[in-house]
């Protein structure tokens, strides 16, 4: 049970999270003018990228550890 909550307990997971709560909403806004509607796209689909590439870096050099585990138990 310790295991488990180990992965919620992990700042860098909780703000992998947080990213992509914050570009999916971006990217599933919605906007009657063009200019705000493209733009907030593209601020989703840069911070979706952006922690793709975190979540990537974590990855590699183990500070994530928990969600390996986590992962490759279910």
């Amino acid at each position: 049970m310790n295991k488990y909550l180990k992965a919620y307990l992990n700042w860098r997971i909780n703000t992998l999270c947080m990213l992509a709560m914050a570009a999916t909403v971006l990217i599933v806004s919605e906007s009657k003018a063009f200019i705000p509607f493209i733009s907030t796209k593209i601020a989703g689909f840069a911070l979706a990228y952006l922690t793709f590439r975190l979540g990537k870096y974590w990855y590699n050099k183990g500070k994530i550890d928990e969600l390996k585990e986590l992962i490759n138990e279910e």
